[in-house]
């Protein structure tokens, strides 16, 4: 085992409350806790080196390590504490076993797996996502820092926006669109961005005649 994914072991172990404590969370399931419970900590460190290895190669710096990181254990102690609620019939005795209920905590015990090995799996798209929304999210900024105005033309209660920096056509209501024109905006594959408060999709040839067929609509219904 590497330096950091010893590191990792112990974080994992403290979260747990330490490897003793954590031995006692497989006493239903295993006649070897011990053992169950170094296997689980081997395991947790090695797929939390994995996902680090995976987010440095695509660009990520410290913060965005840690936020992954913190992500993951998250997610591995959801996995830890689904296990721990499942039991085994030969441990515990096959009198008044409750099969239902077990059968439902190991469903969800696989279900928290899938979940943590999807964040292991997909470690290198997430910190890439991150990265570009960054990246759009620096470029806009700069771009209304900078005092340039962007190709744009209004409309009653609006603006259309050819955003280049971000490579957006946005639509920007004075207000909160009216539900029907929500859907309209939904149904030409515009989505609603909280970070420019803007209606938008890609700034392609299409992506303008959609913005532009919104506009014309709601001058037509004025």
């Amino acid at each position: 085992m590497s330096d950091q994914a010893a590191l990792y072991r112990e974080r994992l172990a403290q979260a747990v409350g330490g490897e003793a404590a954590f031995e006692h969370s497989f006493d239903a399931r295993t006649f070897n806790p011990d053992r169950a419970a170094a296997r689980a900590l081997d395991d947790g460190a090695a797929m939390w080196a994995e996902g680090v290895a995976a987010v440095t190669t695509a660009g990520a710096g410290e913060d965005l390590i840690s936020l992954w990181g913190e992500r993951f254990l998250k997610k591995w102690l959801a996995y830890q504490h689904a296990g721990a609620r499942v039991m085994n019939w030969m441990i515990t005795g096959p009198a008044r076993f409750p099969v239902d209920r077990n059968r439902k905590r190991m469903d969800t015990e696989m279900k928290r797996l899938d979940e943590l090995l999807a964040h292991v799996k997909g470690a290198g798209d997430w910190a890439r996502r991150c990265l570009r929304s960054a990246a759009k999210a620096e470029a806009s900024a700069a771009t209304k820092e900078s005092g340039v105005e962007l190709k744009e033309k209004t409309f009653s209660g609006g603006r259309l926006v050819l955003n280049t920096a971000i490579d957006r056509v946005q639509l920007v209501f004075d207000g909160r669109p009216a539900p029907d024109v929500i859907q309209q905006l939904k149904s030409r594959a515009f989505r609603w961005s909280p970070r420019e408060g803007a209606w938008q999709r890609q700034l392609t040839r299409n992506g303008v005649w959609a913005a532009e067929a919104v506009v014309k609509s709601l001058e037509e219904a004025a």
